[in-house]
């Protein structure tokens, strides 16, 4: 084979592995969340983290062995500046998995980001609720709080199920609509 079909059959690779990845991801988000004492809990799916880990490790690799064999301060540089940014986001994707969570009880909402800010929101003062398809997040807020949901987290439609019955519809409006729409609109 010649250079431009390896790279052609590399690019279908790659599209191919992604879209299994998101398709993946969202079975995740319409399978059950964890119940544990009347609390459901929705989490991030743990193949966020092993993709963590396998961006970390060999970017670890890689930029120590180029750092060390390097000659020049400038490609040195160079690879820090590259371990840095690959390294930020293996570790990004490692605690989305293991510090982001979201539980849903019979009070209200509360939501743990990646550097464990809790943010809880009861039921009854939910204001505004909104889907947003770009960044594939539904946002929840009593007019003080925000939290902002993806739908690739495990057990969404969950989320989306006890919104309908906790808030009241004029709050909620076309939320159901809209999210099915997306969701056709990509496919899923």
């Amino acid at each position: 084979m010649d250079e431009y079909s390896m790279n052609f059959v590399r690019t279908i690779l790659i599209v191919v592995l992604i879209s299994l990845f998101f398709s993946f991801l969202n079975k995740k988000s319409q399978s059950k969340p964890e119940v544990l004492n009347g609390e459901v809990t929705l989490r991030y799916s743990a193949l966020f983290e092993i993709l963590g880990w396998m961006v970390l490790v060999p970017i670890l690799i890689i930029s120590i062995g180029g750092f060390v064999s390097s000659t020049t301060v400038i490609a040195k540089l160079g690879f820090i500046v590259f371990f840095l940014i690959f390294a930020s986001m293996g570790a990004y994707l490692i605690l989305i998995r293991r510090n982001s969570y979201t539980k849903i009880t019979d009070q209200g909402i509360s939501n743990s980001g990646i550097f464990c800010r809790i943010k809880e929101i009861e039921w009854s003062n939910i204001k505004e609720v909104s889907f947003s398809p770009a960044s594939k997040a539904l946002t929840i807020s009593d007019g003080k709080n925000k939290i902002s949901l993806s739908t690739l987290m495990t057990g969404f439609t969950t989320l989306v199920d006890t919104l309908q019955q906790k808030v009241d519809p004029a709050i909620v409006g076309s939320l159901v609509k809209d999210i099915d729409k997306f969701k056709q609109a990509r496919g899923f």
